[in-house]
């Protein structure tokens, strides 16, 4: 059975055992909560290019300790799977700190991978109209002009990957370079999770951070953990 997987520092290469796994946990969870593979495709495509694939991870690999008075507002320090910027925007929410998963990993206090769970769960509420996050909706920037989708549509489209992973890309990630290069990659990322995860059906999670997946026709290998 899949686990959700995390590291202090560093990456998860792609074909890592450890990055296929929080793919599959990643995909049950987002369709769980009404996302089309189309779009948990966009999503963790861009993720790629992010954390790649670490929830614990920190921009630049640059682990604060807790209380730090970086968190806050700091805009070079990052953290998790999307790279909330600047960290306290995810790790001094109140809603991130209310759910059971939250475990963030400090210098100085140990996380749990599962943490993963409550970043995924504050990723879409904050971008949830009426949430009550600051800025929402404005934190999914609708109408970009070449993707104009609301989160709503975005979580229920069945449109390309490569077009999903762009509007992702401007509507929510907005990194310093978005040109068409970035979008091209990213899209290119999204479109290998969406065919690798053509052989999956994902199952409905329990409570908690507990999953059970029923996989059929993996079209993959294991590759040896890295």
């Amino acid at each position: 059975m899949p686990q959700w997987h995390a590291k202090r520092t560093g990456e998860y290469a792609r074909d890592s055992v450890e990055a296929m796994e929080n793919g599959e946990m990643f995909l049950g969870y987002m369709m769980f909560r009404g996302f089309t593979k189309e779009a948990c495709s966009a999503i963790w495509g861009n993720i790629g290019h992010e954390s790649v694939y670490n929830p614990w991870r920190w921009e630049g690999d640059r682990v604060l300790p807790y209380g730090s008075p970086l968190i806050p507002s700091s805009r070079t320090n990052g953290y998790g799977l999307p790279q909330f910027t600047p960290s306290g925007k995810y790790l001094l929410s109140s809603h991130a700190q209310a759910n059971a998963d939250y475990a963030p990993n400090y210098s100085d206090r140990a996380g749990r991978p599962e943490d993963a769970v409550a970043q995924l769960d504050f990723l879409i509420w904050s971008c949830t109209p009426g949430s009550g996050f600051p800025g929402s909706p404005d934190y999914f920037i609708n109408p970009n002009y070449n993707y104009p989708l609301t989160f709503a549509e975005f979580t229920a489209s069945t449109l390309s990957p490569e077009y999903l992973a762009a509007a992702w890309l401007h509507n929510y990630e907005r990194p310093g370079d978005q040109s068409a290069s970035v979008e091209r990659v990213r899209g290119a990322t999204a479109r290998y999770w969406y065919d690798l995860w053509g052989g999956i059906v994902p199952p409905v999670p329990t409570s908690g951070s507990k999953y059970k997946f029923w996989l059929y026709g993996r079209n993959w290998t294991r590759r040896q953990r890295r």
